[in-house]
């Protein structure tokens, strides 16, 4: 599986770019339990960031659940786990070079999540990141008609409260919206969620794959 999105952005300090392409790569297993019992997933993320500079990154996300008798509520733990780090320029003034460290944040979760009678789903979970900071995330799709859906995720990395005037970047937030039309071609959007073979864990966006970023370095 694989996305393409192309966020605005703002031209940073001696680079004149506000346009991003973001190239989100998704490869995985998993094993649906839709009657109830156990259910889990694993899966490979790439993201190839193109910006004021390149970027390519890697993590693990993996999620284990435990589906009630009937299939309609469902508790578990979501993971997701750095693999692979960049550096990338953030600012060029007169000769020199401004860098930082990037990698995806590791999360560590626990959701629920719910099915309803008319083909819709939702999930909304919680937990830490890799450096002590909450976060809350929460997913629903909504069939609109036979074939279409909708599908919408957001996430926000609660900041930490103390300030470091050394690291101002450890603490940043960090939040994102996202919200996708999908086209089941020949199958009603309805019945989707009854299909054992539909992916436990879907391709990599901005709200599964959160990025922070270190302390800048001059060069």
């Amino acid at each position: 599986q694989f996305t393409i999105t192309t966020p605005s952005g703002t031209a940073l300090v001696g680079y004149d770019r506000s346009n991003r392409n973001q190239y989100f790569f998704t490869a995985g297993l998993f094993k649906r339990a839709l009657c109830g019992g156990i259910q889990w997933g694993v899966a490979v993320d790439l993201l190839h960031d193109e910006y004021y500079d390149q970027m390519n990154l890697k993590q693990v996300r993996s999620e284990t659940s435990y589906v009630f008798r009937g299939g309609r509520h469902e508790i578990g733990y979501f993971g997701s786990y750095q693999t692979s780090s960049d550096v990338v320029k953030i600012a060029e003034v007169l000769h020199d070079r401004v860098t930082a460290l990037v990698a995806p944040t590791d999360i560590y979760a626990a959701f629920y999540r719910q099915y309803f009678a008319n083909g819709s789903e939702a999930r909304l979970w919680g937990g830490v990141t890799g450096r002590g900071q909450a976060v809350v995330v929460g997913d629903v799709r909504v069939p609109l008609g036979v074939p279409v859906a909708i599908e919408t995720s957001y996430n926000y990395i609660i900041p930490n409260s103390t300030r470091d005037v050394t690291s101002q970047t450890r603490f940043q937030e960090t939040w994102g919206i996202n919200i996708n039309l999908v086209w089941y071609p020949g199958r009603t959007a309805a019945c989707v969620h009854a299909n054992p073979f539909r992916p436990l864990l879907g391709v990599a966006d901005n709200s599964s794959l959160m990025v922070r970023t270190g302390d800048a370095v001059w060069r």
